[in-house]
């Protein structure tokens, strides 16, 4: 385990040791999550695997649906309740 400091632009620097034992290079696309309050998951995705907003998972996750119907707001609000109960 190693520890480091953030700087004052909230970059994070990763021990030479550390990059060499996980292939980490400059370039190499990341995706960092919260897991709790103090701690970060660092997930290394590469630089072969190009712009992380052409992956469609990601898009899946963080583009608006668009639908051709449209739904009153009030059916929508009454599906949503059905649903909470549902899980």
């Amino acid at each position: 385990m190693s520890s480091t400091t953030i700087d004052d632009k909230y970059r994070i620097v990763i021990e030479k040791k550390l990059r060499k034992k996980i292939n980490i290079r400059p370039g190499d696309k990341v995706i960092v999550e919260p897991i709790d309050n103090t701690t970060l998951k660092v997930s290394i995705l590469g630089d072969e695997s190009g712009s992380l907003e052409e992956d469609p998972a990601w898009k899946a996750l963080h583009k608006f649906a668009s639908t051709k119907k449209k739904i009153p707001p009030a059916r929508l609000h009454k599906f949503m309740k059905e649903m909470v109960w549902r899980a």
